[in-house]
């Protein structure tokens, strides 16, 4: 099994995050809680947006969240189909 590598696997998937999303995984419980916690700090205003004006973090956090609902685990279909609901086209 892989349970032994899983720390260093989460580890890594937590550098990931902050690198390429500037969104820290932090633990706030000893009991292995973890929230998402913004390193940009930016605010609506003043956050990197696409050409449509739509802020980059709220499409990771509504990605994010679908993967979460459908389980921790949504296809690219899935994904694409909830952009599509809010008008981002593939």
């Amino acid at each position: 099994t892989y349970t032994g590598y899983f720390p260093m696997i989460f580890r890594k998937a937590r550098e990931f995050i902050e690198i390429l999303f500037g969104i820290s995984l932090t633990e706030v419980d000893p009991d292995h809680f973890y929230v998402f916690v913004n390193t940009l700090d930016l605010t609506c205003e003043g956050s990197l947006s696409d050409e449509q004006g739509m802020p980059q973090n709220r499409l990771l956090i509504l990605i994010l969240s679908v993967i979460f609902i459908k389980g921790n685990c949504a296809s690219e279909e899935v994904i694409w189909e909830v952009l599509n609901a809010i008008g981002v086209c593939a």
